[in-house]
Formats: structure tokens, C-alpha cells, sequence
């Protein structure tokens, strides 16, 4: 029976048009038939319905076309090619070869891409030395048309087919009936599922030319390294590379990365043109790996392909995957080093402003009837600086003097600079019950005195806001705005009780509203504060208690709120700072302390190298707040207000620019700022202080007294520090390697290919050394620092201890981690090593890049994602970070200072003030559990400390 030379199927899909074209060539290539060039077109006109000039096909689709129907060919059992020895084989395939048309066509995609398939006879003599088994995995990352791996699919092996170009892999897929993926082989490795491990791998990849990079010397490279790094363990990868990749080659670099990975068992340099067929003149070198094989290659050279025959049949067989691998040579440096060890033992910048008084207003009575004026005296002339030693002077109150106030319960001092000028002489007087003016010291009331001379003054000029709120226009016919104060004392004045102060005398003038401000949430502080001098602690309420869109209830109080709160807002335009203002109404006279307030910091935006900043948010929210309020008394409370110029900028109400000044506007005297630098901004606060709008002082240090502790390292800590340097040392070396691996940098250039990320993911390691660090050294000392405390303790005295971390963040990831079994069983050590696991999990890098070439030429990367858009992750780097966690498991465990503290004095001995709301305690039976803190904890704790039922208060920074 004749059947006919071609079968169309009714379809118009160009792919399946094609492939029947390659049916038809199969059957005719098993029945013995030749085909040459012009049957060839004839029959893709035919399959076309017109010829390749219309541009329906391609000479190069025709050859794919060739290319598939040989593998159709091959696929066959009974392919009467492979009958026989494998002489006998290997010589009908050259004839056959012979036979065919050479492929002297190339379209542009396969030279951009490099698409020169195996030649039959060449792919025969890979498939042998593969030595291919029917329970293989194997693995063909740039698949082609199958050429390679149809010798698998004979063989009944699985097969993981990959082809990124869709033509060639829509061929592949229908010649052997499997699953062809698309992805960037470069990347295979990362893009093959747990299951999914190659134990065979046959690659002929494209030489120089590379998705992302394009023209690329080392793509070849890249490829192999990828597929050799998911090769399982014994496994055996077939490579067919160019001649250039050996020891001595252009293609060197790229041939000594693979070395380092998985070496070459045997190399056989293929002279005579085996691709000639395929259109290439080009020679290769046929390289077999056998990982887990540790020895010297092989180097053959064979003079054409038949030559190479007999060293493809000489070559040794597989690895026994049940025989373990041999032992690899001991690393350079280990994570536990022996090392010796050591023993151890008057010009004013604002001189035409002049403060311009209110009205004498209607006398309002006192509401509270205890409350009376403090009373003083105008000294006719200051008094002298107190005492100078180095750059501060002692100071005293050098204008006024205070009927009977107290002192301060310790020294005060100034800089020079401020104690050279005086304040003003003052006329404001303060209402006071007695307990508060008891309770204020001499110099907390001269605060309290001048910050009440400074709100009844207004600012020079009169303003109206512009339309954001954030900035004041000068404006005849607009609002008079009171003047601000500004308290620049550091710890230990008492910022608090000062701003209490001055509420409370504008409370005893009938102003009972007031807004409370501060950076982190301190209302327990604020209160503390307040009931000091009388007040009750109902009288100030967060804000958060009035849910946002909702009004502001309280009649009288005082409202407490973070910066964040008052910069917060939502979706339907609600804000905090709208209630607020609600609450106060436009003529608010009442007191906002702004306390820290270098948290509004940036509120005129910034210069920076890259050009203008946005101002901060709630920067400009404050602002906002006291522009819309010009009656309101500011009261600015920071000890590092003045510490930048862009920290003044949210001082609206010191006057600082604007009529009156030697600025005309606020961005004039920024700028000035910005130029005159620190001097500058201490004439400012100079001057400031000299108009009565700014105060600051610091508690001395004199008859402080201090011995520093050393403490002697143990040949045991010794031996412990040095294990985890050298564990981090490891890393570092791993951190590099893997910064190559996945992509950021380029391991063939050594060019790094994503600046951020590197510098990300090396300041990420940075910042988890030094923490750990920190905690390793500070949990090192506590033996020498628990035998001074005790020798404190023995004498009578009462201990402080300053922390710099809880390790709360690593207790609770550890707690995070523990099933309910473990829960109830627990045994959780809570150590520093934990900080460096911690980065191994989660800081570590694993998420592989794609290089991609810019339109100027430059190579850049960013992360990869799969198909569905998930993250594609490196499973070198996931390996290397495993294997690193898994040694550093063995290494000791040392508690944290706070934990070591507690265990030994035990809680009824230590006061814990700090942030933790949780810690780890042992029961009457020595079983751990988790004891939860309440958010007021910390003030039971430090009435405890007070009242000398605890004599050992630790505290660190969120506690204090």
C-alpha cells in the first residue's frame, strides 16, 4: 500500500501543521526514504499551503521540523538504526547523518539564542556515555527538539524536559508526550520542584549567548554550574561545551567555578566538525560528571567524532549511589579553632524685635480658691555665672530669687555660652496651690515664671495660614499668634513636673483643657507628673479613648497623645488632628506641650545631595495644629532641640523668621542656619534665652564617682568567643558566595548586578554581628558583674543595671516555634546564638535574581519569580544556610544578662523594668513557664525598687 507523502489534518495551527510535517518525515526516514532540501520545502509548502516566501514558515522551522521527525525516529522500539553493537549503530547513524540536508539556514532568534541542536551521531555518543538506566530522573535543562534526550525516553527513564523557546518545546512535547517547562535554564535548579532530583543530566547548552545578558563568553558556563548544583549526590551530567572551556581556554573562569562545584571525571576534545551538518564548523569537548567522583580528569583527544567511539565506550561507569561518597579533604578553617589561651587583668540676632504685650486682659478669679501667686524678687542686677569648670558654669537664678522655694536636689549647670547672657527681668506670676509650689524646685518655678511671661506676649506682625496649614503668611488683616516657650533641659531637671506646672497654672486660671503630646507613649510618666503636684490621675486621657471620628467628650482634662497618633488618619478624611481641634475650638487658650519635641523634626522638609526632602508627617502635623490654634500656649519641651538646624523647624512660635527679625522669612533663617552651623545655632539659643523664650540646663557631674569593672575572660569564654568569630567568619564566606549565586553579583565578573540588594544584604549581616556581638560580650561579663552586685548588696546598697537588650524579640520567636507538646514540656534557651540563627533564617539571602540588560548597555538584576508570581528561592542558598544552622546548633548556649540576673537574685530580689511582656520563669518544680507582665508592671516594679523591697532595679531604655 502507497500512502500518500503528506497528511494534513484539518487545522489551522501552525504548530501542529508542523509537526505533522515532521510525522510525514518520520515515516518516510523509517521506510528508508532520504529527504533533501527540496522535498523538504516541498513538503512544508504543502503542509502550508504556500511557500516560505509568503512568510507562513521558514527554512529554519523546516529543519526543526527534520530535527523532530529523527527523534520520532529514534523514539520507535524497533528504529532499526540502533540495532546491533554500538559499533555498528555508530556507523549507520554516520551514514544517516551524511544523508541528510545540511542545515544552512539560521533565523535571527536562533543565532540570538544560540539554537544549534545535537547532531544525531554526536547525541548518540553523549546518550552512551551516560550510561542512561530505566530508574534515572533525567534532567535536559535547553531540551531543543529532543535530539539528547529521546536516548532517556528509549532508555524508560523520567524525564524533566526544559526548552525556552515555545516552538521547539511545542515540538518536544508532542514527539515524546511529556511536560516541556519554559523557564530560563540558567535558573533550572531553582525552578525544579523537592521532588524533582536529576540523577542524570545531558546538557548542550547555548555557548555565549544568555536569555538576560545576551552576548554572554560564560553563558555555557552558568548553565552547567546550575544543573551540576541539582544533580543528585552519584549522579552523572553529560556536557557538550566548547573547546575554549578547559583549564587553559578563553573560557578558563568559567571552567575553574564549575571545577570548584563538581569536578570533570573525563574530557574528550572533539576535532573534525561534528556540527557540520547542523550549519557549524565549530569543535567540542564532550565532558562527563561524576558527582561525589574526587580524583584527577581525564584529557582525550580525538581527531574527528569517529575517533572519540572508542574513549566514549572506555568510559568508567557510574557511581554505586548505594556506596557512600569518599571523605572530602577537611575544611581550611573549622567552626571550633583552638587558640592559645591568655591570661587577662553680646551680639543679638533678633535685636529689632521687640515683644509686643497683650492687653492687661479681665482679671479672671482663681477657680481653685488654694491657689496663690509665687512670689519673688527682681534682682537690680543678675548675678555672676556660678562656678566654671571646662565648658559649663554652675548654674543659680540669676534674676529672680524665689520666696521660698526650694532647691533643686541636685546641682545644675549651663554652658558658658548660655550663662553669659541673662534672662529678662519678668512680671508674669504663676498660680499655685502650696503642695505644687513645695513640690517645684527653685529652678523648675523660674521655669514655670518665665514660660507664663512668654505666653503673654505675641509674636511681632499678624498671620493668617495658607491652605495646607503648614506655613504662616504675613497678613494685616489676619490672626495675632502668642508666643511659645522653649525648655531645653536635659535629665534631671524635671521637663515633666516643669510642663505640669504650667498646665496647672492655666488651670487655676479656669483653662481646663490642655493637649499633651509626646514621642513614645508616656501617659504613666504624664501622670505621675501631674498627681505630683496635686492633680488627680483621671485628669489626663489618651486620645486613644475616643475612637477616631468620634468627638472628644471631656469637659476639662487633659488629652494625652503620641506624634503618631497625631499624625494619623483615615481613608474618609477623619484625622486625630481634626478631633483635637474640635475639641478645643478656634479660640483654644489652654497649654500644648509638645514633649520631645525634636519628634517633629524635618517640618520644613530638608536639602539633601539628591535634592529637596518632604517634610516629616507628623512634623508638619504639628505644625498644622499650631497654626490653626494662634491663641494656644506652645510649649516646646526637648534636650536636643537645638542639636540640627531642621530641628528648629516646627518652632513656629519662638519667632525665629518673619517681621521683626533679621530673617525675613522662616526658610532665610534655615538657610542662614544651614551655613552658620553649630555656632550658629548656639548664638540662636543664646539670643533665645536672652528675650525670656528659652531655657536649658543638665544636672552636673559633680561628685560623681566611677570605677570601671573589668572582667577576666575564661579560658572556657575564651575558647566560646572564638568558636562563635569563627562561626560568623564562615559566613561571611558563604554570605559572598551566595551574593554570586543567586545573582547579585556576577560570578563570572565579579560585578555586582544589584547594588541595593548587595548592600542590603551585607548591612543586614553587619547589623546581626554587631548585636550579637554586643549580647555575647554583655552576657560574658555577668559572672564579674553578680559578684559585685553582691558585694553591693552586702554593704547595704541598692543596684541599678542599665540593659541594652532583653532579648525579649528572641524569646518570643523561640516560644513562636514550640508545638503544644513542646509547650508543654518546655525547655527553651533563650542565648545570642539565637540572634545569629535568627539571621541565618530570615535575614539570610535566598531569593534568586534575573539578569536583565539595560537599554544603555549595563547589567542590572531583580528578584525572579516563577510563572504564578511567586518568588523563585536559590536552593544552593537555602542549602548553604541550612548546613551553617545545623553546625551552629552545637555550639554552647549562654543566657542573656537580663536572664543570668534574674536567675540568680531571683524576682523577688530583681525589679525588671523594661519593655518584655512575657518572660520565662522556672516553677516551684524547676519546669519552665511563661509568666505574662502586664503594661503595669513596670510601675509596680519600680515602686517595689522605691520602697526598698527590691533592692536590684535592671532597666533598660522601652522601660525607662
Amino acid at each position: 500500500m502507497t500512502l500518500p507523502q503528506l497528511a494534513l489534518s484539518q487545522t489551522h495551527d501552525a504548530p501542529a501543521r508542523l509537526f505533522e510535517v515532521a510525522q510525514s518525515l518520520a515515516h518516510r526516514l523509517r521506510n528508508g526514504g532520504m529527504v533533501n532540501r527540496q522535498s523538504l520545502k516541498r513538503m512544508m509548502t504543502q503542509a502550508f499551503g504556500e511557500d516560505d516566501a509568503s512568510g507562513a514558515w521558514s527554512m529554519r522551522e523546516a529543519f526543526d521540523a527534520l530535527e523532530t521527525a529523527q527523534v520520532l525516529h529514534l523514539a520507535d522500539p524497533q528504529c532499526a538504526l540502533l540495532a546491533g553493537t554500538p559499533a555498528d549503530i555508530f556507523q549507520r547513524l554516520r551514514q544517516f547523518e551524511r544523508g541528510l540536508p545540511t542545515q544552512t539556514y539560521r533565523s535571527e532568534k536562533q543565532v540570538e539564542l544560540q539554537q544549534f541542536s545535537t547532531p544525531i551521531s554526536l547525541a548518540w555518543l553523549a546518550a552512551m556515555a551516560a550510561r542512561c538506566r530505566s530508574d534515572d530522573i533525567l534532567l535536559e535543562p535547553s531540551a531543543g527538539t529532543g535530539m539528547l534526550a529521546v536516548h532517556g525516553a528509549r532508555a524508560g527513564a523520567q524525564l524533566l524536559l526544559n526548552e525556552h523557546d515555545l516552538a521547539r518545546a511545542d515540538l518536544l512535547s508532542r514527539s515524546l508526550g511529556e511536560i516541556v517547562t519554559g523557564h530560563d535554564a540558567e535558573h533550572i535548579q531553582d525552578m525544579l520542584t523537592t521532588e524533582q532530583i536529576p540523577t542524570l543530566v545531558l546538557i548542550n547548552p547555548p555557548f555565549s549567548r544568555s536569555v538576560g545578558r545576551g552576548i554572554d563568553r560564560h553563558a555555557g558556563a552558568r548553565h552547567l554550574r546550575g544543573v551540576l548544583a541539582s544533580l543528585a549526590q552519584g549522579g552523572r551530567c553529560v556536557a557538550i561545551m566548547p573547546t575554549s572551556f578547559s583549564p587553559e581556554g578563553s573560557a578558563a573562569l568559567g571552567y575553574n567555578l564549575v571545577a570548584e562545584l563538581v569536578p570533570s571525571r573525563i574530557e574528550i576534545a572533539i576535532s573534525g566538525g561534528p556540527y557540520a551538518k547542523h550549519g557549524t564548523g565549530i569543535d567540542v569537548r564532550l565532558l562527563i560528571f561524576d558527582k561525589g567522583w574526587i580524583g584527577v580528569p581525564e584529557r582525550h583527544v580525538a581527531r574527528d567524532i569517529e575517533a572519540a567511539l572508542d574513549l566514549v565506550l572506555a568510559i568508567p561507569d557510574r557511581l554505586d549511589p548505594l556506596q557512600p561518597p569518599p571523605l572530602l579533604p577537611p575544611p581550611a578553617v573549622g567552626l571550633l579553632l583552638s587558640r592559645p589561651a591568655t591570661d587577662v587583668a553680646r551680639g543679638n540676632l533678633f535685636g529689632h524685635m521687640s515683644g509686643q504685650r497683650l492687653a492687661p486682659p479681665s482679671r479672671v478669679a482663681a477657680v481653685a480658691k488654694d491657689a496663690r501667686p509665687i512670689t519673688y524678687v527682681v534682682r537690680e542686677e543678675p548675678l555672676a555665672p556660678g562656678e566654671t569648670v571646662g565648658i559649663y558654669s554652675a548654674w543659680r537664678p540669676a534674676r529672680i530669687s524665689i520666696d521660698g522655694a526650694a532647691r533643686h536636689p541636685d546641682v545644675l549647670v549651663e554652658s558658658v555660652a548660655m550663662a553669659s547672657v541673662s534672662l529678662p527681668v519678668p512680671r508674669y506670676q504663676p498660680l499655685l496651690q502650696d503642695r505644687a509650689a513645695k513640690a517645684l524646685s527653685e529652678a523648675q518655678l523660674e521655669t514655670v515664671i518665665y514660660a507664663g511671661e512668654a505666653h503673654a506676649r505675641d509674636l511681632v506682625g499678624r498671620f493668617s495660614s495658607n491652605l495646607a496649614g503648614d506655613r504662616l503668611i504675613e497678613d494685616r488683616e489676619g490672626k495675632a499668634y502668642r508666643t511659645g516657650f522653649f525648655i531645653a533641659d536635659g535629665t534631671g531637671v524635671g521637663k515633666g513636673r516643669e510642663a505640669a506646672g504650667i498646665i496647672l497654672d492655666q488651670w487655676n486660671r479656669a483653662n481646663r483643657r490642655a493637649i499633651w503630646i509626646s514621642m513614645a507613649d508616656l501617659i504613666e510618666d504624664a501622670r505621675r507628673d501631674w498627681t505630683a503636684l496635686g492633680g488627680l490621675a483621671i485628669d489626663i486621657q489618651p486620645i486613644s479613648n475616643f475612637p477616631l471620628g468620634t468627638s472628644i467628650t471631656m469637659e476639662s482634662g487633659i488629652i494625652f497623645l503620641t506624634y503618631a497618633a497625631l499624625r494619623s488618619a483615615r481613608h474618609d478624611t477623619a484625622s486625630r488632628l481634626q478631633q483635637l481641634l474640635d475639641w478645643t475650638g478656634e479660640d483654644f487658650v489652654g497649654v500644648i506641650v509638645f514633649d520631645e519635641s525634636h519628634a517633629m523634626a524635618h517640618a520644613g522638609g530638608t536639602e539633601t545631595d539628591f535634592g529637596k526632602a518632604q517634610g516629616s508627617e507628623q512634623g508638619l502635623a504639628g505644625v498644622r495644629l499650631q497654626n490653626a490654634l494662634p491663641r494656644a500656649r506652645i510649649l516646646y519641651m526637648s534636650a536636643t532641640g537645638a542639636a540640627r538646624p531642621d530641628n528648629l523647624s516646627y518652632a513656629v512660635r519662638l519667632g525665629l523668621g518673619g517681621p521683626g527679625t533679621a530673617f525675613a522669612t522662616r526658610d532665610m533663617f534655615m538657610k542662614a542656619m544651614e551655613e552658620g552651623g553649630i555656632a550658629a545655632l548656639e548664638v540662636v539659643c543664646r539670643d533665645l534665652k536672652a528675650m525670656g523664650l528659652y531655657t536649658a540646663r543638665a544636672l552636673s557631674f559633680a561628685g560623681v564617682e566611677y570605677e570601671p569593672l573589668e572582667h577576666a575572660l575564661t579560658p572556657d569564654q575564651i575558647s566560646i568567643y572564638d568558636a562563635y568569630a569563627d562561626s560568623w567568619s564562615i559566613i561571611h564566606r558563604g554570605l559572598h558566595d551566595v551574593l554570586a549565586e543567586i545573582g547579585i553579583v556576577d560570578r563570572m565578573s565579579g560585578k555586582t548586578q544589584n547594588a541595593r540588594a548587595r548592600g542590603s544584604a551585607l548591612s543586614t549581616f553587619e547589623s546581626a554581628k554587631l548585636r550579637f556581638f554586643s549580647s555575647l560580650l554583655v552576657s560574658m561579663k555577668m559572672p564579674s558583674l553578680i559578684n559585685a552586685i553582691e558585694q553591693e548588696l552586702a554593704s547595704d546598697n541598692v543596684v541599678l543595671v542599665q540593659l541594652a537588650s532583653t532579648g525579649e524579640a528572641i524569646m518570643d520567636r523561640r516560644l513562636s516555634e514550640l508545638s503544644a507538646q513542646e509547650r508543654a514540656t518546655m525547655d527553651v534557651e533563650v542565648s545570642p546564638k539565637e540572634t545569629l540563627i535568627d539571621y541565618l533564617k530570615n535575614g539570610f539571602p535566598v531569593r534568586q535574581m534575573r539578569v536583565f540588560r539595560t537599554d544603555d548597555g549595563a547589567m542590572r538584576a531583580e528578584p525572579m519569580i516563577d510563572s504564578e508570581g511567586n518568588p523563585v528561592l536559590s536552593r544552593q542558598a537555602i542549602a548553604a544556610r541550612d548546613e551553617l544552622i545545623e553546625e551552629l546548633c552545637a555550639l554552647p548556649a549562654i543566657p542573656t544578662a537580663l536572664d543570668a540576673l534574674i536567675a540568680h537574685f531571683g524576682t523577688d530580689q530583681v525589679a525588671e523594668i523594661t519593655g518584655r511582656s512575657r518572660r520565662i520563669l522556672p516553677d516551684i518544680t524547676g519546669r519552665q513557664k511563661v509568666e505574662r507582665r502586664s503594661a503595669r508592671a513596670n510601675l509596680f516594679e519600680v515602686q517595689a525598687f522605691q520602697d526598698g523591697r527590691k533592692p536590684i532595679a535592671a532597666f533598660s531604655l522601652a522601660g525607662s
